[in-house]
């Protein structure tokens, strides 16, 4: 069974004035510091660096509102892969300092050669600022592939440098995932006949495919399909499992959803499935999910017919959201 490592990314982003200030009215500037550091990976979620990616590079992005207003945006890249965080030095004029502004992160991963410009995204489009991220192709969002973990974070106090009571130079942003993880296995597989065993599925969603990284609110869901291959079975009889699909999905911050979706079993590869003949279908309704937390669902889903309902318990404490059918 494939299993993606979870990490929680925190964004430490310090912000300090420069000591010389050139006057407003002049049009001067006030010179700050941004750092963005990635701290160990904790006991719940383990991630990997940048060199265990190769091809990709961490980018970041640091964009400052003026309540809901985007004033600037701030983009750089570990393009060394040295996981050792990274330092934006920016220069906003002073008359604008004069204000307060809320500190928006997105961390995620590029192709190393969509580090040339700020135009030119991976797995996800931020081009209409971190207010609208969407994902660059609504059928890619296999967890599977680890290149696409992302990590948001919204700065708890607002950056207000030049506050002539209780100027704030530092904002600390511990960011997490925008999405939840569901990871769905078949546990039957010693009671079906090779031939009868899945090789591939495909799933018909109805999630959302944006995401508001200031609000921490996912866009209004919308359908999306897509094909993944199985993994081979692991395990000895009777005990044997097939891991189907990991994927990411965008979550609210503050509530636990619910998806229902349809997954059909082909004979095939996912890339056959035109000319495959479906074994099953299986229909799952009310799985919960939430942002930042793993939902494990499993059970005997070839051998058992029929609509399973799976009802959601918000009060949970546990790291895994796990549900057998």
């Amino acid at each position: 069974m494939k299993k993606l490592s979870f990490a929680i990314l925190s964004a430490v982003v310090a912000l300090t004035a420069c000591s010389k200030q050139e006057d407003p009215v002049n049009g001067g500037f006030v010179e700050a510091t941004i750092v963005a550091s990635v701290p160990a990976p904790d006991i719940r979620f383990r991630s990997s660096n940048d060199a265990d990616y190769p091809g990709y590079v961490m980018r970041y992005i640091v964009e400052l509102y003026d309540n809901t207003t985007l004033y600037k945006r701030f983009t750089q890249f570990d393009s060394d892969n040295s996981d050792a965080g990274n330092v934006f030095n920016i220069r906003i004029p002073a008359a604008d300092a004069a204000k307060s502004y809320t500190v928006v992160v997105w961390a995620d991963y590029v192709p190393e050669g969509n580090t040339s410009s700020d135009t030119q995204d991976g797995y996800y489009d931020t081009q209409a600022g971190l207010t609208a991220i969407v994902l660059a192709d609504p059928t890619e969002i296999s967890a599977d592939t680890t290149t696409r973990d992302a990590f948001y974070g919204v700065g708890t106090e607002e950056l207000d440098i030049m506050n002539a009571t209780t100027p704030v130079t530092s904002v600390a942003v511990t960011c997490k995932r925008p999405f939840a993880q569901i990871n769905i296995t078949t546990t039957d597989i010693a009671y079906l006949a090779a031939s009868e065993q899945p090789k591939s599925v495909s799933i018909a969603y109805s999630i959302p495919t944006g995401f508001n990284a200031l609000t921490g609110i996912p866009t209004a869901p919308v359908a999306v399909a897509f094909a993944a291959d199985a993994d081979a079975p692991v395990g000895t009889a009777p005990n044997i499992s097939v891991h189907l699909s990991s994927n990411f999905v965008f979550a609210s911050s503050t509530q636990v959803a619910l998806a229902d979706f349809t997954m059909t079993f082909y004979d095939d590869t996912a890339e056959n499935q035109a000319t495959a003949d479906p074994l099953t279908t299986y229909e799952f309704t009310n799985i919960p999910f939430q942002q930042n937390y793993r939902t494990n669902v499993s059970g005997n889903l070839m051998t058992m017919g029929g609509a399973v309902t799976v009802t959601a318990n918000p009060g949970y404490e546990t790291p895994d959201i796990d549900e057998t059918l």
